[in-house]
């Protein structure tokens, strides 16, 4: 500086002994608020801070009531739909599932998934038994229970279960999510809605993977 003040690096306080310590820096100067990151092998860039609380969070609802088909077998709740009454609230993207009831992520990252379903025994003399399962995929097509929950609705009764996982996205090609139910018989009725939440499911990112 003019004034006879300087801005100066310094080497380690010893000399490397297997070879000289190098740092490639960017060719040019970062945005407002980036900090220079290293990837450990003296390669040095401008990145974004990252920013706290959640980044994304969403939930769809299944559409009107579905009935078990096949006793004991293995379903996917359809038709789908975003919450859009009464001031729903939304973080970020996240698109509907397709045609199959299989949902991708919109980004990489440290999901939350909660999943209730709402049932209705309609059986006049007997007791149901239901399930609902979260179902992953992290090659893109072969989907593995990943949380379950169990339990009976009364004669006539409504009934609900609720079941959570935290799943680690590092693909969004491959890591997969869908809801998988069943029942004992065709008496179990999944409850949905066009304008309340019965059965439905909440995405919401919490962090980087």
């Amino acid at each position: 500086h003019s004034g006879g003040n300087s801005v100066s690096l310094n080497p380690p306080t010893s000399a490397p002994t297997s070879s000289e310590v190098a740092f490639k820096l960017p060719t040019s100067d970062g945005s407002a608020g980036q900090v220079l990151k290293t990837d450990g092998s003296g390669n040095l860039s401008w990145v974004s801070q990252p920013t706290g609380g959640l980044t994304n969070a969403v939930q769809f609802r299944l559409y009107q009531d579905q009935q078990q088909d096949v006793g004991a077998a293995n379903e996917v709740p359809l038709p789908w739909e975003k919450t859009d009454t009464y001031s729903p609230g939304q973080l970020g993207t996240f698109a509907d599932p397709n045609s199959s009831g299989v949902f991708t992520f919109p980004s990489t990252g440290i999901w939350r998934i909660d999943c209730n379903v709402r049932v209705l025994n309609t059986h006049s003399s007997s007791t149901k038994w239901w399930k609902q399962k979260i179902s992953l995929s992290t090659d893109g097509s072969a989907f593995s229970l990943a949380s379950r929950a169990d339990t009976l609705a009364g004669i006539g009764e409504y009934d609900n279960m609720h079941s959570c996982h935290i799943f680690d996205v590092t693909n969004v090609s491959t890591h997969k999510f869908r809801l998988v139910v069943n029942a004992q018989d065709g008496y179990i009725y999944y409850k949905g809605g066009q304008d309340q939440n019965r059965t439905y499911v909440t995405f919401m990112r919490l962090g980087d993977t």
